[in-house]
């Protein structure tokens, strides 16, 4: 069986939208996919209800990636397999969704006031499909499409930052908490890409006591 189960669409930083990763899962020989946007789960109905129109035979993990920052690391836990009308877990969404928003309209200020950027919020949420995650990269985006920055690169390195002046760090759950409730809605916790976590090894051993059931490894 061959599967990919990281994969991101337009509902957060991907490209592509969720029937797109569909047929593009299905033009590489995929038997099994997870659809593991940031902060939300929305791109899974979107695919399952595009399968059953076109009598396709792929099957879809109902997957996510809570973004959190802790002590300082950007630490992202993936899940599996959750309830989706879990209380806990809607309530995780709702927080991370806020969160985003609230840091997006944060930022937009101080590129206004600050950079002397013409920027707008409906600039960036747009570049996310409805509902979604909106994130660096559309920012990024935006900056670049309203002339702040001759590349999307450059945004990063000039505005997009941890030590920029514009740039709010974002509010979220600890990774604990995240996969303390993914574990809660029944899904497995997953730990992102812990190769970009410096304090990973000592991390995973607190993880592991929460009930975090795998590590990313690639």
């Amino acid at each position: 069986m061959k599967i990919d189960l990281h994969i991101h669409t337009t509902y957060s930083d991907g490209m592509l939208t969720p029937t797109q990763i569909v047929d593009t899962a299905l033009e590489c020989g995929l038997d099994c996919i997870a659809l593991t946007d940031h902060d939300n789960v929305l791109s899974h109905k979107v695919a399952t209800d595009y399968i059953k129109q076109k009598k396709l035979r792929l099957e879809v993990i109902p997957g996510v990636e809570i973004n959190t920052i802790y002590k300082g690391y950007e630490v992202h836990i993936l899940g599996y397999f959750m309830d989706k009308d879990n209380r806990a877990f809607i309530d995780l969404i709702n927080f991370q969704q806020k969160a985003r928003i609230e840091q997006t309209h944060k930022i937009i200020e101080l590129l206004v006031k600050k950079a002397g950027l013409k920027i707008k919020f409906e600039d960036v949420s747009r570049l996310v499909a409805p509902k979604g995650s909106i994130g660096r990269p559309h920012i990024a985006r935006a900056i670049t499409t309203c002339g702040g920055s001759s590349n999307i690169m450059e945004a990063y390195a000039k505005y997009i930052n941890n030590n920029s002046e514009v740039y709010v760090e974002r509010n979220t759950v600890s990774p604990h908490d995240a996969v303390e409730i993914i574990n809660e809605a029944g899904g497995i916790p997953v730990f992102a890409h812990p190769i970009d976590v410096e304090i990973a090894d000592k991390l995973t051993q607190q993880l592991a006591n929460c009930g975090l059931r795998g590590i990313e490894a690639y």
